[in-house]
Formats: structure tokens, sequence, C-alpha cells
């Protein structure tokens, strides 16, 4: 499992830090970075143009892959065969279990987009 928080303004970090520790109880294989200012975030998440946010985004999912590619160069038991990604801004239990239940499981890489204060979700794979 590989997880980028970069900064949230909510309890996020925190939750994190705690699942990290429950994860390491059960020897789950992971990288879960918190309070992570290694990528800089855009000048302003609420109004930042697409184009400072789309390189953010693509660094910090470049960065969060990285701990995969190294498993699977390293052929390291419990190598990915699947990638979920999830929204960075807002996502919900049901939506993460919506995205998992993708044309029935039969699927590598699933994302979600929103749009807005819509709140539906599309999954993409």
């Amino acid at each position: 499992m590989s997880i980028y928080e970069s900064n949230s303004w909510d309890k996020s970090a925190d939750i994190l830090t705690e699942f990290d520790a429950s994860l390491g109880t059960l020897k789950v294989a992971r990288t879960i970075l918190v309070r992570n200012k290694q990528i800089p975030s855009p000048r302003s998440r609420s109004t930042s143009r697409d184009s400072d946010r789309i390189p953010f985004l693509a660094t910090v999912r470049n960065m969060v892959m990285e701990p995969l590619y190294q498993n699977r160069a390293q052929n390291a038991i419990g190598s990915v065969d699947r990638i979920l990604f999830l929204n960075d801004v807002y996502f919900e239990a049901e939506s993460v279990i919506e995205l998992l239940r993708s044309r029935d499981g039969d699927w590598h890489q699933v994302c979600g987009m929103d749009f807005g204060t819509w709140g539906y979700v599309i999954v993409v794979s």
C-alpha cells in the first residue's frame, strides 16, 4: 500500500498515522507519507488553475507509485496487481467499494472522477 498526504487541512494526517500503525500490526507492506512537503503544492488549492494543479497531481501520483515499481522490480512477495486511485479532494467509503467492484473486479487500474459539488462518481477502468 502506498499513500501520500500533502498537508491536508483536516485530520487526514492523524488518521493516516493511526492507519499506518494498524497496518504495521497486520504486517502489511506499505509506504505512507504524511505532512509531506517534498512536492510543493499549487499556490492556492481553492484558486489554483489546472496548469498549476495537474503537474502537482502527476508528481504526487509518480511518487506514490514508486514503492510499487520497486516491489515489482524486485519480484517482491505480495507484489501489486491492482491500483486504485482515490480523488485527491473528496471521497466516500461507498465510492471506494464501488470502484473495487468495477467490472466485477476484472481490472488492473481504476479511478473515479467527480464533478464538483454534485456528488456522483463515474468509474474509469
